[in-house]
């Protein structure tokens, strides 16, 4: 009897897995995904630093902040991932930072932050979904010939970027002044 129990117990949390995959969005059909490798920055097998937060660990970390920090908590729960690759760029940096800038105005993503200074460039995006913002990017290339691209994918708040980057440490969105497009006057 404990057997059939168990068994039992078994496929009823496998078919509730089951159900809850089928269930989540498919991560690549979101409008504020970036299919970082088709950027063409760094290749794969080169980075420095490869992070990927999706789903299920950041609603772990959104509930496990909700008492200490609840608009955190509340922001963090509107995503889906965070992406982050940092790694050499071997050559022809400026053209590689300009197809990938090309990408993201090609499909759709407004650019917030355009920094240029010397041989470093920072470009932080973002894409809008009617009236929510539903992604975010950041392409960053310096005179080390090192880059970062970040992708944040689900609802961003440009007010609270600065507690993403400072919880998750991603590099660059501490760093820039990131204004609410929205509230720019159109001509």
């Amino acid at each position: 009897m404990g057997k059939k129990i168990a068994i039992l117990g078994i496929a009823l949390l496998l078919t509730g897995a089951f159900t809850l995959a089928a269930q989540e969005p498919i991560l690549e059909e979101h409008p504020g995904y970036v299919p970082l490798d088709e950027l063409a920055l760094m290749p794969r097998d080169t980075l420095s630093l490869e992070i990927n937060l999706t789903g299920p660990l950041l609603a772990l970390v959104a509930g496990a902040t909700r008492q200490e920090d609840p608009e955190f908590s509340d922001m963090v729960a509107g995503l889906l991932a965070i992406r982050v690759h940092v790694g050499p760029i071997a050559d022809g940096v400026g053209r590689r930072v300009d197809r990938a800038r090309e990408w993201l105005d090609d499909n759709g993503w407004q650019a917030i932050v355009r920094m240029r200074d010397g041989r470093d460039q920072t470009y932080i995006y973002l894409k809008q979904d009617g009236k929510d913002f539903v992604g975010l990017t950041l392409v960053a290339a310096g005179e080390d010939d090192e880059a970062v691209l970040v992708n944040v994918v689900g609802r961003v708040d440009p007010q609270r970027l600065g507690a993403l980057a400072g919880r998750f440490d991603i590099p660059g969105l501490d760093e820039i002044p990131v204004e609410d497009p929205s509230s720019e006057e159109t001509p």
